[in-house]
């Protein structure tokens, strides 16, 4: 198994159920490849700088495990629908030692 961490940032204007509703949705696009091993919202943070004419965000953290066999597939599905997504202004995948 292949661990990896996923950090997104989602729009901040979005109401408490609609954050929680692509929270959801993250979560349910990556056990379709994986299996989270942690999932965190660190909340409303100002960003560094400006991005997509935000200057703050939801933060979410999830880590999870990957087969060696669908690394590949379970990465690039879920960076795809991170950018397909209007909600999530930005992501990163990290691969974990």
């Amino acid at each position: 198994m292949i661990k990896y961490e996923l950090v997104i940032i989602v729009r901040p204007d979005l109401s408490d159920k609609e954050v929680n509703s692509v929270d959801n949705d993250m979560q349910d696009k990556i056990k379709l490849y994986a299996k989270i091993t942690k999932s965190e919202c660190i909340g409303k943070k100002k960003m560094a700088y400006e991005i997509k004419k935000f200057k703050e965000g939801y933060y979410f953290v999830y880590d999870f495990e990957v087969e060696e066999n669908k690394t590949q597939e379970a990465i690039s599905e879920t960076e795809r629908y991170c950018r397909i997504t209007d909600d999530i202004i930005k992501f990163i995948t990290i691969k974990q030692d």
